[in-house]
């Protein structure tokens, strides 16, 4: 609950220790500046959270919350959010700032479960045996006994292991304040007729969210509106362009534009993300279509690095592109190609006696 609370501050990002960040989180820009949230609950009668929260320069006071029960922790929920919130100077809206109190069920025993499926999602309860298992495994129990219930709806969600849109549909219509969940909505969808609604609806009530510009720049692509893509990766400022998904998406709309990626782009993607292949892939394919293959080979040391696919084929083809034989033939035999080492070992055969045609091979 205080991880989709915070989420509900505009231009914060909430993310768990040990967690993967909800769907709608994953295009997202890294936050400018990183806040820490510690949290100790205490239970006398009330329940406590008691926090500390710590600026990014390490100077730290205590937050809290205090009020309700084991089963219905929201209003110490709210208190704590509050708290967080005014020493963020982040103002949520009115709607947010009423989900915060809601408990978002009426069945004790579908709030405990929804409690064990938060447990069970954070690493702080072992795994089911059987995922999916609605007598074995909580988070399944807990949507299936109140699929309303916004926090055991939005555990669904980001536990299933590919995309669960009915349980992101439910946890955002369970709590339709909530920006975040209705960017997991967007991103719990494939079709490009489904997502618009949603994204349009993300867009209008917060256009200019740094947290959702990305995922809402990839679908304005999806539907072939390029330059509206580019407006909202424009509004990212300069910057943005060192953020491998920012990087990436501008490629990907410079391809749908045709019929060439400017070398920049690519060069840019290579280094705002030094782990995908693709961009050093594609220099790579660039430069052997100018034929500079020497450049080519010394991208591949880069694209090795990054596990890339391929790369001793690409190493022995550029080396006999660069009439480099014998070391062409050594890549062949690291190959397990002893045959094709022999060949490669051999003299080429003079321009003056090769044939005029060349031969039809299978």
């Amino acid at each position: 609950m205080v991880e989709l609370g915070l989420a509900d501050l505009p231009e914060v990002m909430s993310e768990v220790v040990g967690a993967p960040v909800s769907p709608g989180l994953s295009w997202a820009l890294r936050p400018r500046a990183a806040w820490a949230l510690t949290l100790t609950v205490e239970r006398a009668g009330s329940t406590a959270l008691l926090g500390e929260l710590c600026d990014p320069t390490g100077a730290c006071e205590t937050v809290s919350g205090l009020g309700g029960s084991e089963v219905d922790p929201a209003p110490a929920v709210a208190q704590l959010l509050g708290a967080v919130a005014e020493r963020l100077e982040r103002a949520p809206s009115v709607e947010a700032v009423a989900s915060w109190s809601q408990r978002g069920t009426g069945d004790d025993y579908a709030a405990l479960m929804a409690g064990r499926s938060a447990a069970s999602f954070y690493g702080l309860r072992p795994p089911a045996a059987v995922p999916g298992d609605r007598k074995s495994d909580p988070v399944a129990r807990a949507f299936y006994l109140d699929p309303g219930m916004p926090v055991a709806a939005w555990m669904a969600s980001r536990s299933a292991p590919d995309r669960h849109p009915v349980a992101a549909r439910r946890a955002a219509l369970a709590r339709p304040a909530s920006l975040l969940l209705l960017a997991d909505l967007a991103w719990s969808l494939d079709q490009v007729a489904q997502v618009a609604p949603v994204v349009d609806a993300l867009y209008e009530r917060s256009p200019a969210d740094r947290r959702f510009a990305v995922l809402m720049a990839a679908h304005r692509l999806a539907q072939g509106r390029l330059q509206d893509a580019s407006t909202l990766l424009d509004r990212l400022g300069a910057g943005a362009g060192a953020e491998p998904q920012v990087a990436r998406l501008r490629v990907a709309i410079a391809d749908a534009a045709g019929p060439k990626v400017d070398l920049a782009l690519l060069q840019r993607w290579r280094e705002a993300d030094p782990h995908d292949p693709e961009p050093v892939r594609r220099l790579i394919e660039r430069a052997v279509e100018r034929r500079d293959y020497q450049v080519a080979r010394d991208l591949l040391p880069d694209l090795r690095a990054r596990r890339g696919a391929g790369v001793d084929e690409l190493d022995l083809a550029l080396w006999f592109a660069l009439g480099e034989r014998e070391r062409a033939a050594a890549v062949a035999l690291r190959l397990g190609e002893a045959p094709l080492a022999e060949r490669l070992r051999q003299p080429p055969v003079p321009s003056s006696v090769r044939p005029s045609s060349v031969p039809r091979v299978p």
